[in-house]
């Protein structure tokens, strides 16, 4: 066997030449062997072919996010920080999916989306069936009763609201003669809009004559909306298909799995084209995150970003990104 090992950025690379060797051809079982001899942790197998493979492991445990003013005051416009070297860019990655137990610190993390998307001047909306954390928003976003809602009918008519400003705005970037090829709402100078959908299980479960009408905005907002800069992040404790559709669930850009699901609920969420998972911690905001257009092949270790509310005001932050971006 020849090995050819090289760093590349955070990562240390192993190329393994087979040279027609049957055993090297385990490419799952020998990714085991390598990290149990190195002691490092796996984080993708980056390319197949019928000669070689290519390992890639960690060489440094990337750095958590605190979240602080200054994290706030010093941002990217269209990238949302993940960790020290992971970034969502979600002009080009539209939507998310959480999913975790209670517990998990799957609220957590949606509170720092939300935070992110306020200081970038978004138009936010929450649909929180279960009435519970995110509905307490209620006294940091202006116009709350306009745009936090938890009943089904409330929940569809704001899924339908968006629909038809979707479609307005694609109105607006397209039904020209002299129209730009490839541009999206931040050219026309749009706000983005986003929709936090917690808890989408208990929305499809409360009410089904709503939750046909909720899933079909909703397929319609995943598919179409990044070029019109409406984005929408999904959360749930059991990523099955009556929650979320296989059609919008391999729509979705960036997807995390928080504390310890099962195989199947893994796969729902990261999606199943690996055979196995990394190494990694898993407990309270530490998981497994996946993010479409990087070539990853695996989903890699994650630990979410760090809210600590009583050194950083969250209410307060919250409310004033919206009041300074209107």
């Amino acid at each position: 066997m020849k090995f050819k090992f090289y760093f590349q950025d955070h990562s240390l690379i192993i190329e393994s030449y087979s040279n027609g060797a049957p055993y090297t051809l385990q490419s799952d079982s020998l990714a085991k062997k390598l990290e149990s001899a190195l002691s490092m942790n796996l984080t993708d197998i980056k390319h197949r072919s019928p000669h070689f493979v290519t390992y890639e492991f960690s060489v440094n445990k990337p750095d958590r996010i605190i979240v602080d003013k200054a994290l706030l005051n010093d941002f990217d416009p269209v990238t949302i920080p993940l960790d020290s070297e992971k970034d969502w860019k979600f002009t080009n990655v539209p939507h998310a999916l959480i999913a975790g137990a209670t517990g998990s610190g799957k609220t957590f993390m949606i509170y720092y989306l939300i935070l992110q998307f306020a200081i970038r001047g978004a138009d936010i909306f929450i649909l929180d069936p279960k009435r519970s954390d995110l509905s307490s928003l209620i006294s940091s976003i202006p116009n709350a009763s306009n745009r936090i809602a938890s009943i089904p009918a409330t929940m569809a008519k704001i899924l339908r609201e968006a629909n038809v400003e979707m479609n307005k705005r694609y109105d607006t970037m397209f039904n020209k003669t002299d129209v730009e090829l490839g541009k999206n709402y931040i050219h026309y100078n749009l706000k983005p809009i986003v929709i936090v959908f917690d808890e989408v299980a208990a929305a499809m479960e409360e009410d089904k004559k709503f939750a046909k009408e909720i899933d079909s905005y909703l397929k319609q907002l995943i598919l179409k909306g990044r070029q019109a800069g409406i984005f929408m992040i999904l959360s749930t404790q059991k990523p099955n298909a009556e929650a979320i559709s296989t059609v919008v669930r391999d729509q979705i850009g960036l997807r995390i799995a928080l504390g310890r699901l099962s195989k199947n609920g893994y796969r729902m969420t990261l999606g199943d084209e690996w055979d196995e998972l990394p190494s990694a911690e898993t407990g309270t905001g530490k998981g497994f995150v996946f993010l479409d257009g990087e070539g990853w092949t695996l989903p890699r270790p994650f630990e979410a970003p760090y809210l600590d509310f009583d050194v950083l005001n969250y209410r307060q932050e919250l409310y004033s990104a919206i009041i300074n971006n209107r």
